[in-house]
């Protein structure tokens, strides 16, 4: 577990980012309906689960959230078969709360965040 992460974050596709704009929550996958949480990331988590279950895309939005404005739905769990833990939410993830969204793009070594390396 990140010790005190300043944010998690939320990958989403340009199209669940729209659908999310009106309605204010991001969709659940079906992951996350079948674990009872929404999934998150950890900023140094990120690039590995884009590369990892985003294979079929070529842009993804990584939404951030504050972990103390998610409240009591939010926690940890182990994810043994990449041997971390890994924060999520319980019940929805509404778009108005998050702080900021950046963007990754897939290059030749897979997906990096716009403007890094």
């Amino acid at each position: 577990m990140v010790e005190n992460p300043d944010f998690v974050y939320r990958l989403v596709t340009a199209e669940e980012l729209a659908t999310s704009l009106p309605a204010g929550d991001l969709p659940l996958r079906d992951i996350d309906k079948k674990d009872g949480y929404i999934h998150l990331s950890c900023r140094d988590q990120l690039i590995e689960t884009a590369d990892l279950h985003f294979s079929d895309y070529e842009e993804l939005h990584a939404v951030a959230f504050r972990p103390e404005d998610l409240g009591e739905s939010f926690g940890w769990h182990a994810a043994l078969t990449r041997g971390a833990d890994f924060p999520h939410v319980v019940g929805a993830l509404n778009l108005g709360k998050s702080d900021h969204i950046k963007l990754l793009r897939r290059g030749a070594g897979g997906f990096a965040i716009e403007g890094q390396g």
